[in-house]
């Protein structure tokens, strides 16, 4: 915000001031209106109190006071409020003149610092174009003296002209070492100025930013105070509308009691004309009702007589029909309970004989049940181990597939590496196919099993053979691995040791970049800040202006409105004593303007000193450049050579991980097929046992198929015989020999579930005839799948393949052992320059030490 925008948010804060002080007088209801309100509420009470009829009215009537006097107990909290903002506002624009007032001035002393900044620069200046003169005319000088030098030993007898020349050189240069150590010494103040002068500028710009944290503060003050006087003036608003309000109906309600109490009069005389007439009717009330009583209790009698008679009546009427029922229901239970009777008698008829029967059934059926049982037990037996085998095959397969799909993977890593790889899966994918058709055939020549058999037992031979070769090789391998891990970890180890120094070193150059950085910073941070005071001084001037202009303006005003109100004694009163608190103040200003100027008289010895410290850490800090710059030229170098042995670590070290990898993967398979060569074995030894069941099975199956078809024959003919009996009338004679219908069926139906139980042993037997095959077939394929001669070549490869990669092992040793070498050089030549900058390091602190013991020996001097 520019100074005339303060001014101008002062100068309408305090018409505001004016306006609000003024209208806060005006609010609210006077102390005298308030009372006579009361007198006259007390009055009202006083009439109702005696009567009840106007009781809900006068509890209207006292919240309605009570309200009012609420509103007008806020009201005058409200005014008191608004009265005491006020007074904060006129305190906060007292306090932002003044502060302007303190940055105009703040701003002048600035000025004067800045002109003496540009006054020790243009000194400054001056000097470093001596010095430079002064350099070159040391630096002929010092050429000179060594070519006379040079001249006088060659020439020894030198004439005495050259040797006046000489003392007049040497008398010069004496001169010049003198006027060179005058300078220096004018330098060294001038630092010490320039030190001084920083140190109070930087003062000048703190106490400039808590000048304008106040002046800020007090602009949010009043900001706020005015934000609170809207906030009041929007409530005292809101009170004087409920004010009139509560008016009105104060007003309504005083002619409404008037209304009341006119009404009241009226009513209390309609109440005795009524009593009057009201005692006259209960009078003949009373005597109609002694008539009516009499009436009434001869009707009474009547009523009840009748109600008697009716009830006797219902009575004898219910319980003639309800007997009625009764006799029905007891008859039709009789008659319900007789037929009952019957039909139980023939079915205990029925039922005696069932009985023989059903002995009979049970004894055949507990002897088939107990047959049925054990049959079941072994069924589940065999089945539950032919599902463990099932589970165990599967299992297998499975795994088989797996390392199937891990040698396919292996293949398609392997082709770039070896054609010969390729060759051998495309010969394998041929012989699965020919598998795969023998698969299909063998499902027709089953007399073939025998002798593929015998086939699988000489490859089984074969299989242990290359299995216990691989199994030597295998270990042979581990012991080669075991030595090359060894090789290994000895060798991260010294990588380890190598990469720590290079993060030592890399830490120190860190440091080295970080002060470098630093000092950069801090560089181009004083640039700016000063480019910024030298704006902000410029922006100050101008405001300040401005403000004293609008100052004289209001200063105008202010004289006005004095005149205008001159005549009101109680204004002049306010105005002498405002007039007294400002001198007061007055008075406290002039003493912080006296504290000020000595402020800035110390800021412009600090400006000084701070421009002298400049210039020394502009050359130690082009000191530090040249030696980071060398510094960094020989960690580049370092960085470089580290970068590609690095590089060749990471290659040896992603070679050796792969041989591990692909090792690994070998030993993997080799356990795995062990595994397989185990699991076929069983596989074969539980199809062989199958194999030679199934022609017994059958046997069985064609054996059980004849007896259903001799029943079957025997119901058909019993069927057809029950249909279409013959010789009827032979019973007459055959009487004792003729079976019963009823065996007949039992029979039958005996006959029945056995036959239904057969069916389904035979389907079952079917079914497991079908899962056998189903077996045979998978372990054909997993047989033929097997590893071959073929595999043993891959080992060889394999073997080939890990010679290599230990001589690749070796060499890359040797080049790890030529790395330290070059590590162990790298580390002597870091070491030498860590001593270099330490030195050096010492050296500048000396120079640190000594400038500061002559700056307090030229203090002390001073003082």
């Amino acid at each position: 915000m520019e100074p005339h925008e303060a001014q101008d948010d002062l100068e309408s804060a305090d018409r505001r001031m004016r306006i609000a002080e003024k209208e806060i007088e005006q609010l609210g209801i006077t102390q005298g209106e308030f009372d006579s309100l009361e007198n006259d509420f007390q009055t009202v009470l006083q009439d109702i109190a005696g009567d009840k009829t106007l009781e809900r009215f006068r509890l209207e009537y006292e919240k309605l006071h009570k309200a009012l006097k609420t509103s007008h107990e806020t009201e005058k909290k409200l005014i008191k409020r608004c009265k005491e903002l006020n007074s904060e506002i006129s305190a906060h624009a007292v306090k932002v003149q003044i502060a302007l007032k303190l940055s105009q001035e703040d701003n002048n002393a600035m000025d004067q610092v800045k002109q003496d900044v540009e006054r020790t620069w243009k000194l400054v200046d001056q000097t470093r174009e001596r010095e430079e003169t002064l350099k070159s005319r040391l630096s002929d000088l010092r050429f000179e003296l060594a070519e006379l030098t040079r001249r006088i030993d060659a020439d020894e007898t030198a004439p005495v002209e050259q040797q006046a020349l000489l003392e007049d050189l040497k008398k010069q240069k004496d001169e010049a070492l003198e006027v060179n150590s005058l300078r220096i010494q004018t330098l060294k103040d001038l630092r010490n100025l320039n030190a001084e002068c920083l140190k109070k500028k930087t003062d000048l710009e703190d106490c400039k930013r808590n000048f304008l944290n106040d002046i800020n503060e007090v602009k949010e003050g009043i900001d706020k105070a005015n934000t609170d006087a809207e906030t009041e003036e929007k409530r005292k608003r809101d009170m004087e509308k409920n004010l009139e309000g509560t008016k009105k109906t104060y007003e309504q309600i005083q002619d409404e009691v008037k209304n009341k109490e006119e009404q009241k009069v009226q009513i209390n005389r309609e109440i005795d004309n009524l009593r009057a007439n009201i005692q006259d009717l209960k009078d003949e009330k009373q005597k109609i009702q002694d008539k009516i009583k009499t009436a009434e209790n001869y009707n009474d009698k009547l009523t009840e007589g009748l109600r008697n008679t009716e009830e006797t009546n219902q009575n004898l009427i219910g319980e003639a029909q309800a007997k009625e029922t009764e006799i029905k229901r007891i008859q039709e239970e009789l008659n319900r309970k007789q037929a009952d009777n019957q039909r139980a008698h023939k079915e205990i008829i029925v039922m005696q004989k069932k009985i023989k029967t059903v002995t009979q059934e049970k004894t055949e059926v507990e002897y088939q049940k107990d047959f049925a049982k054990n049959k079941l037990q072994d069924l589940t037996n065999r089945n539950t181990e032919l599902r463990r085998e099932n589970d165990v095959d599967k299992k297998a397969i499975e795994a088989m597939m797996r390392e199937i799909n891990k040698m396919n993977k292996d293949c398609i890593d392997m082709e770039g590496l070896a054609r010969l790889q390729s060759d051998e899966i495309i010969m394998k994918n041929n012989e699965f196919r020919k598998i795969s058709n023998e698969v299909k055939a063998s499902k027709k020549e089953i007399a073939k099993l025998k002798a593929l058999i015998y086939q699988l037992k000489r490859d089984e031979d074969k299989y242990s053979l290359e299995a216990s070769n691989a199994y030597s090789k295998y270990i042979q391998t581990l012991e080669q691995v075991k030595y090359k891990n060894s090789m290994i970890s000895q060798l991260q180890r010294d990588n380890l040791d190598a990469e720590a120094k290079l993060k030592q070193q890399q830490n120190l150059y860190e440091a080295v970049r970080s002060d470098r950085n630093i000092y950069s910073k801090t560089l181009l941070e004083s640039n700016e800040e000063i480019d910024e005071l030298r704006r902000k001084y410029k922006i100050l001037q101008h405001q300040i202006t401005k403000l004293r202009e609008e100052i004289s303006s209001k200063n105008n005003l202010i004289r006005e409105q004095r005149q205008s109100h001159s005549n009101l004694e109680e204004e002049n009163k306010t105005n002498e004593q405002k007039q007294k608190r400002l001198e007061e103040k007055k008075k406290e200003k002039e003493g912080y303007i006296r504290n000020y100027e000595n402020q800035i008289s110390k800021l412009k010895y600090y400006i000084a000193e701070a421009e002298q410290e400049k210039m020394k850490q502009k050359k130690e800090y082009e000191m530090v450049i040249n030696d980071r710059d060398i510094l960094g030229t020989q960690l580049i170098k370092r960085n470089e050579e580290l970068a590609s042995l690095y590089e060749k670590i990471k290659i040896q070290q992603s070679t050796l991980a792969k041989g591990e990898v692909q090792y690994q993967e070998r030993v993997i398979e080799a356990t795995l097929l062990k595994n397989q060569i185990a699991g076929l074995k069983r596989e074969y030894l539980i199809a062989k046992n199958q194999v030679s069941s199934t022609s017994e099975l059958k046997k069985e199956v064609y054996r059980l198929q004849k007896d259903l078809m001799i029943v079957r024959t025997k119901i058909k003919a019993l069927s057809e015989e029950l249909q279409n009996p013959m010789n009827v009338h032979r019973y007459r004679k055959l009487e004792g020999t003729n079976p019963e219908t009823y065996e007949m069926i039992t029979k039958i139906q005996t006959l029945q579930r056995r036959l239904i139980a057969k069916t389904e042993e035979v389907a079952e037997k079917d079914f497991l005839i079908q899962e056998k095959e189903k077996l045979y077939i998978e372990l054909k394929n997993i047989l033929a799948r097997q590893p071959k001669p073929a595999v043993a070549e891959q080992l060889g490869v394999y073997q080939e393949n890990l010679k290599e990669k230990t001589k690749q092992m070796k060499n890359m040793i040797n080049e790890l052992n030529n790395a330290h070498a070059q590590v162990n050089r790298h580390r002597f030549e870091i070491e030498r320059l860590n001593r270099d900058i330490a030195a050096m390091k010492e050296v500048w602190f000396d120079q640190r030490r000594k400038e500061k013991k002559l700056k307090t020996i030229e203090e002390e001097a001073e003082n």
